[in-house]
């Protein structure tokens, strides 16, 4: 269960980012990067949880697009709860 529900937030992180990619693409490049590398350790379960570097990079985003896309920065702080309340 915390798995899919991982899943349905990281796409829902992923959909907020390209609505506002169409007006600033190279903002969101490094946010939808970590987006995808999150979806690709969930995808294969041989692969090793999130690093804690991943982590900190997307904590890191959240806090940046905390005033200039607060949408954003929502959806990236939810992830980062469930993957803490996962044991990531």
């Amino acid at each position: 269960m915390p798995k899919e529900r991982l899943y349905e937030q990281v796409n829902n992180l992923r959909k907020v980012i390209e609505d506002v990619e169409a007006a600033d693409e190279c903002t969101t490049a490094e946010l939808r990067q970590i987006a995808d590398e999150i979806n690709h350790t969930l995808a294969d379960p041989d692969l090793e949880a999130p690093s804690e570097t991943l982590l900190n990079k997307l904590e890191e985003e959240a806090i940046r697009f905390g005033e200039s896309h607060p949408a954003i920065a929502t959806a990236a702080r939810q992830v980062l709860e469930l993957l803490k309340n996962i044991g990531v």
